[in-house]
């Protein structure tokens, strides 16, 4: 048996074996990517296709099966059938490493709908973070994919250029302990098990738009934007990284030895693969002007440390052997992309058994396991912002109905939905036309009232002679002559214009109809959609309660049916600032209301630590109402006297616990010093002798504790690879 197909042996050994067998041709058919659809139109593969164009074999496969109509079982036939022909009809039988662009969420039909990324940011749940990777493994190993490019490790802000939908938020902090939580349940305890975590979008993708130059310090890079991927390199073992298309102060990632040698590789200690964003390598000649042809822009990322351009290789294929004709690049530099893919395969298990079971796959998708998941995560991830008391509603029975089990409420006929949410489903004429957020809420209060609730899509329409919106009569007295109305708002995902919108229609004629409501005395419940808010703070000045439910699945309309009626308690946490306008005073990072009142007690903190000790916390959270809820505690570091200036408010530890009615828990944390670091003048990182006020609540503006901690001994010197994240030692 040739070496490198005995499963027994330690994978470089098997990746060396691999590779002193492999041509010139076959090496650089590893480090070419093929879109399914070219050799798999519509699903069905084509065996003249891959005859013409594997002959040498293939590194990857892409595909977007989230976004296909292929038939599951479908999908993961034609990863076979690939699977097949590399393994019988190429020289040296190497499989193909499949990957998705996108997590796997069911077509939005679907009951296992899973609510975006930002939800499990906004839960502040590691745990919930972690289920959710579980079951996209689950998916994607079922049918044959191995890698995907997620998480995103961008940290966003709810005033960047592109939507925060995709991310988990705007704080270093909790996209690193979410990002390490998902990353660790996609890849699992051994990797060949799992699947492989590639990471977007290193570095800096959170700043702006694709494109844009971004003017970024080497001290912000380090402590803010490189920090979720320095986390998952250290304490998830993060197996690949995508790179973005912008550039750092003049530096495009895919061209940037700096970058991606002396940061990502050497200071972050990153061993895996790099790949490419879809069209970066095109960008570098026509948007940053970084090459003159794609020869050019190929042998520069090569050279770089680029192993990968997905999902294409138009790139890396043919540019690459004429590089190494003229020079431009050495057989060494191909060797080591084609040694990391090669290694990434073995680890993953490919070679031992690539083939899937197509009976078996169905069983991973739309279960009662994910359906359960997708809505106790859209309940744990909608924010209440607002709330004057109307929430949680309350139904009086009037009667139930002899011989029957049907119960008549008093509300039932006084609710009404108001769809204002942007995009196809919003057009709908009723709340079972089509599967839209709106629509999904509707349908899930006629079902808890027992009969029939109003439902209205305004039509707006521009008073030409006045320049205005103006709001049907009909639609304001009927809504007016309801008990709550409950208006939805926002953009549905996909809409490309989706921030234009948020700005201007969100202002303007929604925002109008529940002015004009609240000025009528409706009592007005507003749920926000989508994933810029500019004007949340205005919103919540004309509603009686406000939700911020993000893009909450499938199951999102029943979970939002359970807080309207305080079946279940809302705890979920911004995690992004929504910034106060000249209008509004908008809503901090962390901030949340419930429908319990809690109380912080019996801190115990000690009066100094030292730089190579641990500072242990331990407090008490009582729920002072009768109603059980979850807490996210948080707890915060203000700015202290350093050589250079430090955050106002820098998050370092937080766990959601939850609470029965009555009940008190102990929360105790071990703090490193180490999170303590920063990066000096000299740009060491280091941890010395400092006092750091500690802030302990449940939000950055709610404070209930806090605590005065000095830093003592020598000064501890570190790289960005020895930073301890908080340990949980109390109930979680």
């Amino acid at each position: 048996m040739m070496l490198y197909k005995d499963a027994t042996q330690p994978a470089d050994d098997r990746v060396k074996d691999l590779m002193a067998r492999m041509s010139l041709a076959e090496k650089l058919a590893q480090l070419r990517s093929v879109d399914a659809e070219v050799v798999a139109p519509g699903g069905c593969v084509d065996t003249d296709l891959l005859s013409r164009q594997l002959t040498e074999g293939v590194g990857h496969l892409a595909r977007s099966t989230a976004k296909g109509d292929t038939a599951i079982e479908q999908v993961a036939a034609y990863s076979n059938d690939i699977q097949r022909f590399l393994l019988e009809n190429t020289r040296l039988g190497i499989p193909a490493l499949v990957y998705e662009r996108n997590f796997l969420a069911a077509p939005a039909n679907e009951p296992s709908s899973m609510p975006a990324p930002i939800a499990l940011a906004a839960s502040f749940s590691t745990s919930l973070a972690r289920e959710f990777a579980v079951l996209q493994r689950s998916r994607m190993r079922a049918i044959g994919s191995h890698m995907i490019l997620s998480p995103v490790l961008d940290v966003a802000h709810s005033d960047s250029a592109d939507p925060v939908i995709g991310s988990f938020g705007s704080d270093p902090y909790l996209v690193a302990r979410i990002g390490v939580a998902v990353v660790r349940g996609l890849q699992g305890e051994l990797l060949r098990d799992g699947v492989a975590a590639c990471a977007a979008h290193f570095v800096g993708g959170g700043e702006g738009q694709k494109t844009w130059p971004l003017q970024v310090g080497p001290r912000q890079l380090r402590e803010q934007l490189a920090e979720p991927f320095a986390a998952a390199i250290r304490d998830a073992d993060l197996a690949a990284v995508m790179l973005g298309s912008h550039s750092l102060d003049g530096l495009v990632p895919s061209v940037s030895r700096q970058l991606l040698q002396d940061i990502l590789r050497d200071e972050l200690g990153f061993e895996g693969l790099v790949v490419s964003d879809a069209t970066l390598m095109q960008q570098l000649i026509s948007t940053h002007r970084l090459a003159n042809d794609a020869r050019q822009a190929a042998a520069r990322a090569l050279r770089s440390g680029v192993d990968a351009q997905l999902p294409d290789s138009q790139f890396f294929e043919e540019p690459l052997a004429l590089g190494l004709q003229d020079e431009r690049i050495e057989i060494g530099q191909i060797n080591q992309a084609v040694r990391r893919l090669l290694r990434l395969k073995f680890r993953l298990g490919l070679f031992d058994r690539v083939l899937v079971d197509e009976s078996a796959t169905a069983q991973h998708f739309s279960s009662a396991r994910e359906r359960d998941y997708a809505g106790k995560l859209a309940s744990q991830s909608v924010v209440m912002l607002r709330n004057d008391g109307v929430l949680p509603l309350k139904v009086n029975v009037a009667q139930v109905n002899p011989g029957t089990s049907t119960v008549t409420s008093t509300m039932a006929s006084t609710v009404m939905v108001v769809n204002c949410i942007h995009g196809a489903a919003a057009q709908s004429g009723g709340p079972e036309a089509t599967p839209g957020a709106a629509n999904l809420l509707a349908s899930a209060l006629r079902a808890r009232l027992g009969g029939p609730v109003g439902f209205a899509t305004p039509q707006w329409r521009v008073d030409e002679r006045a320049d205005a919106n103006t709001i049907s009569a009909q639609l304001l007295e009927s809504a007016s002559a309801a008990d709550v109305v409950v208006v939805c708002l926002g953009v549905e995902e996909g809409i490309d214009n989706a921030r234009d919108w948020a700005e201007e229609t969100l202002r303007d004629e929604p925002m109008n109809l529940v002015r004009r409501l609240a000025e009528a005395g409706t009592r007005v419940v507003s749920v926000l959609y989508g994933g810029l808010f500019t004007d949340a703070g205005l919103l919540a000045k004309h509603s009686s309660a406000l939700l911020l439910a993000w893009q909450p699945g499938a199951q999102g309309g029943e979970a939002l049916v359970d807080l309207l009626f305080g079946d279940v308690n809302p705890a979920a946490r911004l995690p992004i600032d929504l910034p106060a306008t000249s209008r509004d005073p908008g809503f901090s990072f962390g901030y949340g209301l419930s429908y319990s009142k809690l109380e912080y007690t019996n801190l115990q903190c000690p009066e100094s630590v030292d730089t190579h000790g641990v500072l242990r916390l331990a407090f008490d959270v009582s729920n002072r109402s009768a109603i059980a809820t979850d807490e996210v505690v948080q707890v915060y570091a203000m700015g202290r006297i350093a050589k250079v200036r430090q955050p106002d408010l820098q998050l370092i530890a937080f766990n959601r616990i939850h609470l029965a009615g009555g009940a008190t828990r102990t929360c105790e944390f071990r703090i490193d010093p180490s999170q303590l670091s920063y990066f000096n003048e000299a740009m060491d990182l280091s941890v010395g002798a400092a006092d750091v006020h500690l802030c302990i609540g449940g939000s950055s503006t709610d404070v209930a504790l806090q605590a005065v901690v000095r830093i003592t001994g020598p000064r501890r010197k570190l790289s960005q690879r020895q930073i301890v994240a908080a340990q949980v030692t109390g109930p979680v």
